[in-house]
């Protein structure tokens, strides 16, 4: 990449002398560099981009503005019935718009318009043939390109980059395992990515004779570098949503930056308004289930830890939000639970739920960044979760409670004393929107991946992925 332009400037201060210049590297694309000279009174020294001066002990970089793509692949992306993913790229591409940036949004045909997309994002459609089973095959059959071609989503990159010129743009950010190695191995680009649901860190997978067999075929993947951890070590950035990946996979350039959410889409409900509106009784100490009803998120768990309280003698209303079958229903009977099917996370119906809620329980057996955590505090109500994936990183003592996966009487415990103390159930009530506007809105989450970028722009530059 040629140098096309280079200013130089000047500047002194108490302790030393700042010498602040910029680089061109094409048209828009503008990085501003100040090196700073830590001797007093010293005479300004070569700047590091022509000969580094051993008394310049450091460089930071930033940029004004950054040419973003951002890839996404369904077409629902702006229109309102997203998923926790096809959200999460629409709320980073709007939220880098917002901060002054050139955004463009890779997406599937839209079934309608985009509505919730501002104007400043440039979106650009492709085909997309999305077959998860075929994608998992044809990554792990073949590290080459030629087993990398026969990816469901081979031909929507391909599409994809001939309407695009890939080397144009600054960040190519990326949420699909089977996108990211695309960009690496055939179209020899860099890329974030960042990663929403890794499975393999889930350790009770590895569990028994058959969790050996994957624990057994994990290794082997790694080995041969097909597995979605060495799509993340070879990543450009790598973002992970909580610090147990940066723990697992120990080697690459890897930040963790959480989701957010959109607190003005997240309005609170007074707690008494929202049971009237619901037909619950306001001394009921009420527990609220919100997830798909799969072993993993542990809705058994929690049905154990009910029927534990049920047995002491300790009165509690279990709320559950989920599709459900004729067995969980005949599992339940004779337990204070109350089954209320399918309802929608972009409801107020939702939200009232949510807000009635002494406490939500989130007791997954793993989780990378459960969205509901995220939406009970945004309510202004404390959660009870096990302690697994990134949910430590989002549950401090201060707004709920953790207890270990699987163990149904210590999460039994928590219950009863929330239920016990109700002036602990308030502090920590007091304290859960406060935690989302601190650290978990799209604002900052979107300022953190700039703050990522432009570290990783500054250390690695945006060349071709090395072969």
């Amino acid at each position: 990449m040629s140098v096309q332009d280079l200013q130089h400037f000047v500047l002194g201060d108490s302790e030393g002398v700042w010498r602040q210049f910029t680089i061109r590297f094409r048209e828009g694309c503008a990085y501003r560099v100040s090196c700073k000279i830590i001797l007093p009174g010293a005479a300004p020294q070569a700047c590091a981009y022509c000969r580094a001066a051993p008394n310049v002990p450091r460089m930071s970089v930033t940029q004004s503005k950054m040419k973003i793509l951002e890839v996404g692949w369904e077409g629902s992306i702006g229109i309102g019935h997203m998923g926790p993913v096809t959200n999460a790229i629409f709320q980073l591409a709007r939220s880098f718009a917002e901060l002054g940036h050139d955004v463009t949004l890779a997406t599937g045909p839209a079934t309608e318009e985009r509505v919730l997309l501002p104007g400043e994002v440039t979106v650009v459609e492709c085909a997309s043939a999305t077959s998860l089973w075929k994608d998992r095959v044809a990554l792990r059959t073949n590290r080459l390109s030629r087993g990398l071609k026969r990816n469901s989503q081979y031909g929507y990159m391909t599409e994809l980059a001939s309407k695009l010129d890939l080397g144009s743009f600054d960040v190519i950010h990326t949420h699909m395992e089977s996108h990211a190695a695309l960009l690496q191995k055939v179209f020899r680009r860099r890329c974030a990515y960042t990663i929403h649901t890794p499975l393999w860190a889930d350790k009770s997978l590895y569990r028994g004779v058959r969790g050996f067999v994957r624990y057994a075929i994990r290794r082997c993947e790694i080995a041969a570098r097909i597995h979605e951890i060495n799509v993340i070590q070879e990543a450009w950035l790598a973002v992970a949503l909580g610090q147990f990946v940066r723990q697992e996979v120990q080697r690459g350039n890897i930040a963790v930056i959480p989701n957010g959410i959109s607190l003005s889409e997240w309005p609170v409900i007074e707690r008494g308004a929202a049971r009237a509106e619901l037909g619950l009784g306001n001394e009921e100490f009420l527990i609220v289930f919100a997830a798909s009803i799969r072993p993993v998120k542990g809705l058994d768990v929690l049905l154990r830890a009910v029927e534990y309280l049920a047995n002491k003698g300790v009165e509690v209303k279990l709320i559950v939000l989920g599709h459900f079958s004729k067995e969980l229903e005949q599992q339940v009977r004779g337990l204070p639970v109350d089954l209320r099917g399918f309802v929608s996370n972009r409801s107020r119906t939702f939200r009232a739920y949510l807000s009635a809620a002494d406490v939500v329980v989130v007791p997954s057996r793993f989780d990378n960044q459960p969205t509901v955590v995220l939406e009970a505090m945004a309510m202004g109500v404390p959660v009870i979760a096990s302690r697994v994936g990134g949910i430590p990183d989002m549950v401090s003592e201060d707004v709920g409670m953790l207890f270990e996966s699987e163990n149904h009487v210590e999460l039994a415990e928590s219950l009863e004393h929330l239920r016990r103390e109700p002036s602990r159930r308030e502090a920590l009530a007091r304290q859960c929107r406060q935690r989302i506007e601190d650290k978990f809105t799209w604002n900052a989450s979107a300022r953190a991946y700039i703050a990522a970028f432009e570290r990783t722009l500054a250390e690695n530059g945006t060349s071709e992925a090395p072969s």
